[in-house]
């Protein structure tokens, strides 16, 4: 009877594991943690009136960039992303968020110039990456455990050439802030401005814009991080970003 009876617990316990393995539980793994496990990701925008020039024109190449970066980031999940656009000044137009629908409405709003002025009266420059860069890094929460990264996109050109893009790079770097740099523009070819269809002009002479690569190469190889050269091209920035 003894043997018998531990016969039937062995025969017992031995279906109650089959069943348990066939249920097939994962202590410890997460079959979709990568997908949860996101980054920050903070978005700096170049709306500068160079970014108009070129046809489709830069700021149109950079929204492209944008859509295709929600679009994945919408797939993945997991990941957020903030929005910073500059000019002659700069401001954050949403802090870090998960909705991928914000980004996308505010595109939209970008692409129908429905967004506060990025002007100041008498400017230095009509391009303050340095402001830009150093909104980004006050934006991010220093609580949480991960760094953000920060992607700059623009064309990279500032008619001041003062060097106040070095602030920006220096904040990053006190916080340990990779900047990677997407360029937009033609590296090769100038191109006029136009205000509409007028062409802009300074002392009588057409103003001339070029992707400045070389400035964009440094914020990035200063900060530790990537120069993409998307040139004038669709770019797939959710791709390289996810």
């Amino acid at each position: 009877f003894r043997m018998r009876f531990w016969k039937t617990i062995g025969i017992l316990n031995g279906i109650s594991l089959l069943a348990i393995a066939c249920a097939g539980p994962q202590w410890g793994l997460d079959r979709d943690a990568h997908h949860r496990k996101g980054r920050d990701v903070i978005i700096v925008l170049d709306l500068s009136r160079s970014m108009s020039a070129q046809q489709p024109s830069r700021r149109e190449l950079a929204v492209r960039a944008l859509r295709h970066l929600a679009d994945e980031f919408e797939e993945h999940g997991g990941n957020r992303v903030a929005l910073v656009a500059f000019a002659s000044r700069a401001e954050l137009l949403f802090p870090l968020t998960h909705d991928c629908d914000h980004l996308r409405h505010t595109l939209s709003l970008i692409e129908t110039d429905d967004i506060a002025k990025l002007s100041v009266e008498d400017p230095v420059s009509g391009t303050r990456i340095g402001a830009a860069l150093k909104l980004a890094v006050e934006s991010y929460d220093p609580s949480r455990a991960n760094r953000p990264v920060i992607v700059l996109l623009s064309d990279g050109d500032d008619p001041a050439d003062d060097d106040e893009w070095q602030h920006g790079v220096e904040a990053a770097k006190a916080k340990q802030i990779r900047i990677h740099t997407v360029g937009i523009g033609d590296p090769l070819k100038a191109e006029n401005l136009y205000v509409g269809r007028e062409l802009l002009l300074y002392e009588g002479k057409p103003i001339l814009t070029q992707l400045n690569e070389p400035r964009l190469r440094e914020i990035a190889n200063r900060t530790g991080g990537i120069y993409l050269p998307a040139h004038s091209e669709t770019f797939p920035l959710g791709a390289f970003v996810q």
